[in-house]
């Protein structure tokens, strides 16, 4: 299962914006926790964007269709002139019954964790939608224009419950048991960094885990990395 997850908007495209808070930067979150939740499922993750830098739509799709991506989730926040529009929909292509059916699954999580107001499952031809070789839906996930719904959208608690969503909406799509992460499971970005570097590192000087395999180099502090810096500290206590 390969999923390609595309954070709206990003670099000098900020999206909307409401009081110094943007789209871009909420979105780009949601991906990174819906990667980490996602992997943990046992899928394989592709992001369109992993920093704040401005990409066109066209490769957003074509990035998808190189890595042979099996469904595409695009991750959006909505707004509107009155304040008071609120809830959460999810878009895909007018001719696509398997988007159609993807965005059924993911809209239905989203509404019964959130409790937002369902706007439902609406069809577009969006160019992310349009050029993707594979099931690919939009998801408005709330308001920014709304205060109510703005509140939620800077809360970590709330957005780690959107992507869970999410990826349960995948889930469901590919009739596949969710298993619920807890957010304490999540590294930060800077902690993420470090286990990086750490596996690079490892990697580099050819220690592998217990199969002779190198470490798959992801930033997450797995079972395999752990054992594999436990190998390390063996061979620097030896020393």
């Amino acid at each position: 299962m390969r999923i390609c997850l595309d954070a709206g908007h990003g670099g000098k495209d900020l999206g909307v914006s409401v009081n110094g808070v943007y789209e871009k930067d909420i979105t780009l979150k949601i991906c990174k926790y819906a990667r980490f939740i996602a992997k943990k499922n046992g899928f394989e993750c592709f992001m369109t964007r992993e920093k704040d830098e401005s990409l066109v739509n066209i490769d957003r799709a074509l990035y998808a269709n190189r890595n042979n991506c099996d469904i595409f989730v695009s991750i959006h926040c909505n707004s509107f002139v009155n304040e008071l529009a609120r809830g959460t929909e999810t878009w895909s292509y007018p001719c696509s019954d398997e988007g159609e059916k993807l965005s059924h699954h993911i809209q239905g999580e989203l509404i019964k964790s959130t409790s937002l107001f369902n706007r439902g499952c609406k069809k577009a031809r969006f160019s992310v939608l349009n050029k993707t070789e594979m099931p690919a839906v939009l998801t408005e996930v709330a308001f920014l224009s709304n205060p109510q719904e703005a509140k939620l959208l800077v809360s970590s608690d709330f957005l780690w419950e959107v992507a869970s969503s999410i990826v349960r909406g995948c889930c469901n799509y590919f009739k596949t048991e969710f298993k619920e992460i807890v957010s304490s499971e999540f590294l930060g970005e800077e902690e993420r960094n470090l286990v990086l570097e750490f596996q690079k590192f490892l990697n580099s000087q050819c220690i592998y885990d217990e199969s002779g395999y190198p470490l798959r180099e992801d930033g997450i502090l797995g079972q395999r990395t752990l054992s594999v810096l436990q190998k390390f500290e063996k061979i620097l206590l030896k020393e």
